[in-house]
């Protein structure tokens, strides 16, 4: 006999989240509504997200973001693999605004820095990729200057993983995003909003099933071409 075990599941508060959520895109338009949401604390963004949203002008593009949300902190990333270059770059990308943190592939030259784990990636490729952020938390407790972001979630439970892990930042994916609102819904109200959801939708589509033919009645072949032919 197959027994379940049963528990009552906490009320988890998204107002309680101690990790900073950073908004990950590209698209220009959409940051302005998450801007005025007191959970989203800064914005990140990236070489690849910028060529996907047909991004010509690099330093334009980052320029009108700051303008647009100042008050947040922004992440930009140089775009190049050559020491000399990178050089010149993080510190013209640093001048664009005191909210600027630069993200290099070795290490930053301001005080503080940031180490990124895309730990999506590595969920991607059947790792688990907590022992990793775990591991790198334990050695950055000497160094109180850098700060870990999670990178790359793939759910919205990430989000909560990495407040519990003691994650600094996260960056969230505008897909995600929308489903922040869900963080502390009652699972009572998710399972019955689910049930509404299924019941709507059938409806919608005019769904129906035969009723019972009665005994002695022979029931007439549904109207459907070719339905009942052999194939030949």
């Amino acid at each position: 006999m197959l027994v379940l075990a049963t528990f009552e599941p906490s009320t988890f508060n998204p107002r309680a989240l101690r990790v900073k959520i950073f908004v990950d895109g590209a698209d220009d338009t959409s940051k302005l509504d998450p801007a005025r949401n007191p959970l989203i604390q800064g914005f990140t963004t990236n070489p690849t997200l910028m060529r996907k949203a047909s991004v010509k002008d690099y330093e334009c593009f980052c320029r009108d973001l700051l303008e647009m949300i100042p008050e947040r902190p922004f992440s930009f990333e140089v775009f190049s693999d050559e020491f000399d270059e990178i050089e010149r770059q993080a510190p013209r990308i640093a001048s664009w605004g005191e909210n600027v943190y630069v993200k290099i592939p070795i290490t930053s030259t301001r005080p503080q820095s940031y180490l990124s784990i895309f730990a999506g990636h590595v969920a991607d490729a059947g790792c688990d990729p907590l022992p990793l952020i775990c591991a790198a938390l334990n050695r950055m407790r000497a160094h109180r200057q850098i700060e870990l972001i999670w990178a790359g979630p793939r759910d919205l439970f990430n989000i909560v993983q990495a407040d519990t892990l003691g994650c600094h930042t996260i960056t969230v994916t505008h897909d995600l995003l929308k489903k922040l609102p869900t963080l502390g819904k009652d699972l009572d109200e998710f399972s019955l909003d689910t049930v509404k959801m299924f019941r709507d939708d059938a409806v919608t589509a005019g769904y129906m099933l035969a009723k019972p033919t009665p005994p002695g009645i022979h029931p007439t072949p549904p109207d459907f071409p070719n339905c009942l032919e052999p194939k030949r």
